[in-house]
């Protein structure tokens, strides 16, 4: 996160409601409309070997449902036959008539254990992108799809197993860059479509894992001992003078865990992700990083004055202490200089002397490292950027060899947390249990980690240019506003849910430019949802949360059965009046909340809420219910 600007979310007050009464329950039906699917959804779950908590994520969350930003009211399902199911709806009622095939995935593959479930994106008015779960991508030309009766048939533009041989991805994100123009408005070149692909591997199998934050899973059996990382691929496609597509740019970034968030910029020019810990680049097929030969195996044995190197960490802190050599009783701070880059690549030096060069294990915040010299000893304290976490080694695999030692502190402070669960008597006291019990906390209460970040990455420089801080706002959902506006997530705010919307920065940043320069990048409040930060907070069971495109109205819906509607406030119609029973003033806006009991216990497998319907889709059938007229 070196050198990004930081970035804060300031919200606009005339979006809050400081006079917010609270939701009134709504017994008004809301029409539901059914259609049964001839063949089941394609529900992929996981293998014994997908055991992360990546994985768990990746599955459980998982939206069956895909919807059309380009016609809001189209949405989109793949059967276990991998047929892609479309709603037929009556354009002039807007009700849902029936579902009609509409394609069907190539079988390249056949459905195994360690497969994703197949997804899709729509990056044009004639594009689609579809992923079959079993590693290969495909570009659609689907013709006309906001046509009333559009009977072309969809016609494949590429097939390509972009990630590596049946190595399944998730769709997450994708757009089409517009057409580079000359001075006449002839186009100079085709058009490009950007994507984003989410999968999940273990950080030894992946190129460049020594730049990442590993995050290691220990299981009952230590041997099975694994660490799993998010590689999220960043895939250009090109369209050439023919008309024919091919693969070309392909940029990756690794993390520790799912993000939340993750966009492409309307320009095509940057990434947007949000996550609970840090992502990094690892890799670029077409403009190589420059810490690639910078990270290389460093032989310090060969190179280095000292070799005694002893290391100490406790929750927040790494702390290197070296012995300094004979002859150097005379060095002062001013002879020391300590350097932290991309926040692993750290450089030790005395006297113009390199003392420790390497990349350590995970990363380090550098704007926090002090040093000093006592006893003919250079003690440099590091403080990790991942709070709590507690580092195997000092230095990634290749790195120098430091001899670790247990802080006296940290050893006691293990001790006194355990005491409790020991004792010299049979009968210990009652009062001798902790008062705090953090399992007694409330999902309101949690919060995101303290590295939890909103970031920008510029897709040449290789850099987070920009950054929020949102450790302290939990995530809870993400809305697509627009086919040609970037996607919007909302942030819990206190008690109150806030729509951000990341805006197009000004410029990419060229790797030769200076990182110190600023470029303009910012996240505008866009609505709010009084008071949700509570009552979503309190559904134990949710799974999916939905918002309409125009945020007229909020969906949370659990793993099955029921679904809670909370639209926002507006002007009670005809002469309806209510009263506060406690200060007795008139309330002319309400809000209101719907309880939706489904007619089936099946899980719900998607939903989609469009400015008029909700979709939601079970193992069998979709569910239509109009919300608005």
């Amino acid at each position: 996160m070196e050198n990004a600007t930081l970035v804060e979310l300031v919200p606009e007050r005339n979006l809050l409601d400081p006079n917010f009464a609270g939701y009134k329950l709504s017994l008004d039906p809301i029409p539901l409309y059914i259609s049964n699917s001839p063949s089941k959804v394609d529900h992929v779950l996981r293998s014994e070997e997908q055991y992360s908590l990546q994985h768990v994520k990746l599955f459980g969350l998982h939206n069956h449902l895909f919807y059309d930003p380009w016609s809001l009211n189209d949405v989109y399902f793949v059967d276990e036959k991998w047929m892609v199911q479309r709603n037929v709806l009556n354009r002039e009622t807007g009700r849902l008539k029936g579902l009609t095939e509409v394609w069907e995935i190539p079988s390249n593959h056949v459905r195994r254990p360690g497969h994703y479930n197949p997804s899709a994106s729509f990056p044009g008015l004639d594009l689609v992108l579809l992923s079959d779960g079993a590693g290969t991508l495909h570009l659609v030309k689907s013709g006309g799809r906001q046509a009333a009766n559009d009977g072309r048939k969809w016609q494949v533009l590429l097939s390509e197993e972009v990630c590596g041989p049946e190595a399944p991805f998730v769709l997450v994100h994708s757009l089409v860059e517009d057409r580079e123009l000359n001075d006449l408005g002839d186009a100079l070149s085709g058009r490009k479509v950007h994507c984003l692909l989410l999968h999940v591997e273990e950080a030894k199998e992946v190129k460049g894992q020594r730049s990442i934050p590993s995050n290691e899973r220990l299981g009952q059996n230590k041997s099975r001992a694994t660490a799993f990382v998010t590689v999220i691929e960043w895939v250009t496609l090109h369209e050439g003078k023919d008309g024919s597509w091919s693969v070309g740019r392909i940029r990756k970034l690794c993390g520790s865990a799912i993000p939340d968030y993750a966009t492409i910029e309307a320009c095509g020019t940057g990434v947007v992700i949000s996550s609970e810990h840090p992502f990094a680049f690892i890799e670029d097929t077409e403009n190589p990083l420059l810490q690639d030969e910078e990270i290389k195996e460093v032989k310090n044995e060969d190179e280095l004055m000292y070799s005694d190197v002893k290391w100490q960490q406790d929750a927040e802190e790494v702390r290197v202490t070296i012995a300094l050599a004979s002859g150097e009783e005379n060095v002062k701070l001013g002879d020391v200089s300590v350097s932290v880059v991309d926040g692993r690549k750290v450089c030790i030096q005395v006297s113009e002397h390199t003392v420790l060069h390497g990349v350590t294990l995970h990363f380090l915040d550098h704007d926090l490292t002090t040093w000093e010299i006592k006893d003919n000893r250079l003690e440099v304290c590091f403080h990790k950027l991942e709070e709590g976490q507690m580092w195997s080694n000092l230095f990634a695999e290749g790195g120098p060899k430091c001899t670790e030692e247990v802080d006296p502190k940290l050893h006691e402070e293990i001790n006194n947390r355990l005491s409790h669960l020991t004792s010299e008597t049979m009968n210990p006291q009652v009062g001798s249990v902790p008062v705090f019990n953090s399992e007694e906390l409330e999902e309101c209460d949690e919060a995101p980690s303290n590295a939890a970040t909103l970031c920008r990455f510029d897709g040449e420089a290789h850099i987070a240019s920009h950054k929020a801080c949102i450790s302290s706002n939990q995530w809870l959902f993400n809305v697509q506003m627009g086919p040609d506006v970037t996607q919007a997530l909302c942030l819990r705010h206190g008690p109150d849910g806030l729509l951000w919307q990341p805006m197009k920065s000004d410029s990419p940043r060229s790797k030769n430019e200076s990182s110190n320069e600023p470029r303009n990048w910012s996240c505008s409040h866009v609505a709010s949802f009084v008071s949700f930060g509570y009552v979503q907070a309190s559904k134990q069971r949710k799974k999916f949360i939905a918002c309409a495109p125009d945020a007229s109205y909020v969906a949370v819906c659990e793993a099955s059965q029921y679904v809670y509607i909370y639209r926002q406030p507006a002007q009670l119609a005809g002469d309806g009046q209510l009263r506060n029973r406690r200060t007795g003033e008139q309330i002319n806006r309400v809000a209101r909340q719907h309880l939706i009991s489904l007619p089936s216990s099946q899980e719900i497998l998607g939903v989609h809420a469009s400015v008029s319907t909700l979709y939601l889709l079970l193992e069998d059938r979709l569910l239509a219910y109009l919300i608005n007229e």
